[in-house]
């Protein structure tokens, strides 16, 4: 098995930590780094932090080279476009794993990193016909499904340790990027549902920086009793908890989510755009708000909400056959083995180059 350094910096999504997470529970030996100081990413303890990445390849190639020589690494697997910008610029292969779909700002690291050699892998077809539209260079972009694991735990165990209430209706909204909004318009979406006097609580996971944003929308919308956030907390607790997950970013969202959704069996509402729009089937597999007008956003996912909270039965046989029709997203050990293939490919096929001094 390939000896592979996993590193993660402060510009990691929520999407691609919940994807490294998880498959590192299936790879013990593997290393994870932090390249600079602190971070948003939302990750367990780390083995080693490297040199904060100010000039990346006058200083944190060198870096990232000496750790890898030191410890054999066969693989590096970035986890966010300047980590990989840096770590290309060395002698050592290297993956970049892109989650969600990347910010303005995130693309000339992105294009950066793919100039030096760095693979891209995405996490659908859509997202990798996204890269590959954008960054010609980058074709072809491989795609590996993420897959997560169902925890049997009780609900009501899950909602009375993360201090919910047991007889409202919790809507999930796991943030996907460090500035998605889909946290904001489904909190607007249960104050709506709040002064029509419907039992409804968001709950939000994920780093500080991803749930900034919905907090302070909570406070000035007076919905704060209203509002639970579950920080550090392990994600899957999150999805335990929840009786609906609402996916209601501007750039539709993640692969992610729709694979921890389907893993958990949580029915998804999201916005009809992005991944989303793209996984999910209208009224069979999850239930799809229009993206436009953004005006009337948040009354449509009010609707849904009411809707599927309502209809249990309905609900039920969306997330059911949701986990028919993506059977990819619970096949944790498939995902492991494509994984596997990556690497060694990556070992196989990257050319020799002069290493960064």
């Amino acid at each position: 098995m390939a000896r592979v350094l996993h590193l993660y910096d402060d510009r990691t999504t929520p999407a691609a930590a919940a994807v490294l997470s998880e498959l590192r529970a299936g790879r013990p030996g593997d290393l994870l780094a932090r390249v600079g100081g602190a971070t948003r990413a939302d990750l367990p303890p780390t083995q080693a932090v490297l040199r904060p990445m100010w000039g990346w390849r006058l200083t944190a190639a060198p870096e990232i080279r000496r750790f890898a020589r030191r410890h054999r690494i066969d693989v590096i697997h970035a986890w966010s476009p300047s980590a990989a910008e840096a770590a290309a610029a060395t002698d050592v292969p290297t993956l970049l794993s892109v989650a969600a779909a990347p910010a303005a700002r995130q693309w000339s690291a992105l294009g950066a990193a793919v100039a030096e050699g760095a693979a891209l892998v995405a996490t659908s077809l859509p997202l990798a016909g996204h890269l590959a539209g954008r960054l010609v260079a980058a074709t072809p972009v491989e795609v590996v499904a993420p897959a997560f694991r169902h925890h049997p735990v009780d609900p009501v165990e899950v909602r009375r340790h993360l201090g919910l209430p047991a007889d409202g209706t919790v809507v999930f909204a796991p943030p996907q990027t460090l500035d998605d909004r889909g946290p904001v318009w489904a909190m607007w979406a249960v104050g709506i549902l709040r002064t029509m006097g419907f039992n409804a609580h968001l709950l939000a996971g994920g780093p500080a920086a991803a749930l900034a944003a919905v907090q302070r929308f909570a406070r000035s919308s007076r919905t704060d009793d209203r509002l639970h956030t579950i920080g550090g907390t392990p994600a899957w607790l999150g999805w335990a908890a929840a009786d609906l997950a609402v996916l209601a970013g501007d750039r539709g969202q993640s692969a992610t989510a729709v694979a921890q959704a389907v893993a958990n069996a949580v029915p998804v509402i999201a916005v009809d755009t992005g991944e989303t729009g793209a996984l999910i089937e209208h009224e069979r597999t999850g239930w799809l708000v229009a993206a436009d007008p953004p005006r009337r956003r948040p009354q449509a996912l009010a609707s849904a909400i009411l809707r599927l909270a309502e209809h249990r039965d309905l609900a039920a046989a969306l997330a059911e056959q949701a986990g028919r029709t993506h059977p990819q997203f619970m096949d944790v050990g498939g995902a492991a083995r494509r994984w596997d293939a990556l690497y060694a490919s990556a070992i196989d096929t990257t050319p020799a180059k002069e290493p960064v001094a």
